[in-house]
């Protein structure tokens, strides 16, 4: 029956293809004997419409979440048939007869098709109970329609409102059969989950083989070749019924298959456009005969659509305000150092970058202190990794706070360098604000979960450029590296300026 198919799994589908070829052998033979009673075919139909309802029902507890609401829902309309279908053998016996124009059996016949209708039309992300709510209002909608529509369709002289002629009847049941197929041919196009690209095949070879097998029967069979109503012609519409009670026996193994994400999204966001375009369609139709009533339904129809509308609005601006925040913090995150907690070497360069940039408009000087903590490798080996970090952190704090201004820019450069850019600030700024910290550094007591870590100090280069537009943000960071070079070489624990360029300007 289908690769990879247990054996339990092979005799269920069995066992109901050969429920289905037995049904439809009665109801053929019972056609020979009783061709002019039409519960022959009610009875055959309806026992067809209960087994593919059985099997869909016991298919829904394979699946979770919006794939069991679905076959939920075609369990649904196979049980409303069925209670149609026994209607119409009841007749007269339960409801008083209207000869060919439509009763109640036509009504819930016509409803068998909501379910089928919800199935295609569900989202993937609207499965919240809010869109549940929304939902059953609009089917609260449907079947009061369904009963306006087609028992109340047109004024009689004496007052009140007829049915409609049972055969108008059939024609809108085939109408909304192909809507109903429609929609959910349009969802077979974007599925990348093979588990629901085969429920909707399914669902739509069932859906346009029983709206053509119905309409076969009663426009070609019953009115026009005017076969009787239990004729074992009639099995035609048990088909697609037992095949889709074969199709629900039957495992689906969930693979992913191909298809764009952008084409899924938009038919799955788009699809819950088809239940209340379906619903405003009815009540368009009964506009002509009940105005007031009718324009109550359609505006009940915008009025649910555009709810549900702003709430998939607000919750998609809800969604982009979290996207925004998220890449906000992933953005920070990336250009701050994890274990100082300032700014790390990459937004360094950028700012260096900018600030040069707007240095050159402004024929404004540009400082960089190059900061080095002095021995800091022979801490690491004699107290260990973590004092060394958290002594990293304490200077981080002390540059970040003894910083007079706020665009003065703090940054760990790499290892146990730091680097300070300070804006709008000559030569002899630098050199006051440098020797600040390195004084501030030797005289602070560094301790590590409540020990001393003992003397700590720093040595800095400083350098200071007024950028012209032929030299590159590279050149002041090269100029306070070579001074830093020289305040190492010169004993550490001090302050050196740029060699090169002070040479030059003498």
């Amino acid at each position: 029956m289908g690769a990879g198919q247990t054996p339990q799994e092979i005799a269920n589908t069995q066992q109901v293809l050969a429920a289905g070829i037995a049904l439809v052998a009665i109801q053929a033979v019972a056609g020979l004997f009783l061709p002019e009673q039409g519960v022959v075919t009610y009875a055959g139909i309806g026992c067809c419409y209960a087994l593919a309802g059985l099997t869909s029902f016991q298919r829904m507890f394979r699946y979770t979440g919006t794939m069991r609401v679905r076959w939920m829902m075609v369990a649904l309309g196979f049980a409303v048939g069925v209670l149609g279908f026994m209607l119409k053998i009841a007749g007269g016996s339960v409801f008083p007869s209207t000869g060919k124009m439509a009763g109640f059996p036509e009504v819930l016949l016509l409803l068998r098709g909501l379910p089928f209708l919800v199935a295609a039309s569900l989202s993937n992300r609207e499965n919240s109970r809010v869109f549940i709510r929304l939902d059953l209002a609009q089917a609260v909608l449907t079947v009061g329609l369904a009963f306006i529509a087609l028992l109340f369709a047109f004024p009689v002289p004496g007052g009140g409102y007829a049915p409609i002629p049972s055969l108008v009847a059939t024609d809108r049941l085939m109408v909304a059969n192909l809507l109903i197929a429609v929609a959910a041919t349009v969802r077979i196009f974007a599925r990348r989950d093979s588990g629901e690209r085969r429920f909707f095949r399914r669902l739509c070879g069932f859906l346009w083989a029983n709206a053509l097998a119905i309409t076969f029967v009663n426009r070609v069979l019953l009115h026009r070749a005017h076969v009787f109503g239990g004729s074992p012609l009639l099995v035609i519409s048990d088909l697609p019924v037992l095949w889709m009670a074969v199709a629900a026996s039957r495992p689906s193994k969930v693979v992913t298959s191909s298809g764009t994400v952008h084409r899924d999204s938009f038919v799955d966001a788009g699809s819950s456009f088809l239940f209340p375009f379906s619903v405003f369609l009815m009540a368009a139709s009964i506009v002509p005969v009940h105005l007031y009533l009718g324009m109550g339904f359609v505006t009940l129809t915008f009025v649910l659509y555009a709810v549900r509308a702003t709430i998939l609005q607000t919750r998609y601006l809800a969604v982009q305000e979290e996207l925004r925040k998220a890449n906000e913090r992933s953005r920070d995150q990336a250009l701050q150092d994890g274990l100082t907690g300032i700014p790390n070497r990459r937004n360094f360069d950028q700012t260096l970058d900018r600030e040069w940039r707007r240095a050159q408009r402004t024929n404004q000087p540009l400082s960089l202190l190059m900061i080095d903590v002095d021995h800091f490798k022979q801490l690491n080996d004699s107290l260990g990794h973590p004092t060394g970090d958290s002594c990293l952190r304490q200077l981080a704090s002390l540059f970040r706070t003894r910083l007079g201004r706020e665009q003065d820019f703090a940054a760990r450069y790499g290892g146990e360098e730091f680097t300070i850019l300070l804006m709008d600030t000559g030569i002899e700024g630098a050199r006051t604000v440098a020797e600040g910290l390195r004084r501030t550094v030797s005289q602070y007591e560094f301790t590590h979960m409540g020990r001393p870590c003992g003397e700590i100090t720093i040595s800095i280069g400083v350098a200071t450029k007024v950028p012209t537009l032929e030299e590159a943000s590279s050149t002041l960071v090269e100029l306070a590296d070579e001074a830093l070079y020289s305040a190492k070489n010169n004993g550490r624990n001090r302050v050196e300026v740029q060699v090169k360029e002070m040479a030059r300007r003498a």
